[in-house]
């Protein structure tokens, strides 16, 4: 994971941890790559258009199922929605290390509560 998915991973986890008792619910949305003209319209260093679509673009997710996946994630409450093809050791371990201190952080809560 990347220092910079590391900070944000962090801020939506604290954002989640401090709102829990106001009963909102905080999801991450982590779409990837999705198929849209982003690339062909970006500049180049002449500041021209590039014209063309970048491959990894090219190959990801449409911006329809993007929208329907980041809506079932939103409605279901999910901490986070993650859209990659592929998922490494690292970023599951964080998923479900954050899972599982999220967990004791709300039962502190609902236990310092009574």
């Amino acid at each position: 994971m990347r220092p910079q998915s590391m900070h944000f991973t962090a801020f939506f986890d604290t954002l989640r941890a401090e709102h829990f008792q106001d009963q909102i619910a905080v999801t991450m949305i982590c779409p990837g790559f999705i198929r849209t003209n982003v690339s062909v319209n970006a500049l180049t260093a002449d500041g021209s258009r590039l014209g063309k679509m970048d491959e990894a673009q090219a190959k990801g997710m449409s911006p329809e199922a993007c929208a329907s996946e980041i809506f079932k994630a939103i409605t279901r409450k999910k901490r986070r929605s993650q859209h990659r093809r592929k998922r490494n050791a690292g970023g599951l371990c964080k998923t479900v290390l954050s899972g599982n201190f999220l967990q004791n952080h709300q039962k502190k809560q609902k236990s310092d509560k009574k």
